[in-house]
């Protein structure tokens, strides 16, 4: 499993990414989940979605009143469903937990967030050209 933090400045929120996750991983998986106040429950039936250990999986869990995300991306068998499951959960990211929290509407707006997600994702895991 690697793992990055980011932070989103214009919203001054936190995501840490979790991804390659192997279903051996699910302990440190869980350490996120809790540290950022999920449930027990919610923490324990979101790992065991990653713990199947099948391929193609992700998960995203927000604190709306930290601002604060997890995702997980499982190991995916393919270049296309690996950019099927990022972007897949960069979505869920943008569009249902940041902009409920926060009561971002508009579309521009919300498609512009989870470019720039994506874009800080990718110079994390690739850097900078």
């Amino acid at each position: 499993m690697k793992r990055i933090k980011l932070h989103i400045k214009r919203y001054d929120w936190y995501l840490v990414v979790c991804y390659d996750v192997k279903c051996s991983d699910t302990d440190r998986v869980m350490y996120d989940l809790y540290r950022i106040g999920i449930s027990s429950e919610d923490a324990y039936l979101s790992v065991r979605n990653i713990g199947e250990c099948k391929f193609n999986r992700g998960i995203t869990y927000s604190n709306y009143a930290t601002k604060e995300s997890v995702m997980v991306i499982s190991v995916t068998n393919s270049a296309g469903e690996s950019v099927n499951t990022w972007v897949h959960e960069i979505i869920h990211l943008a569009t249902q937990h940041i902009a409920v929290a926060l009561g971002i509407t508009d579309n521009e707006e919300l498609a512009y967030l989870g470019g720039e997600i994506a874009r800080d994702i990718y110079y994390e895991i690739y850097g900078r050209f």
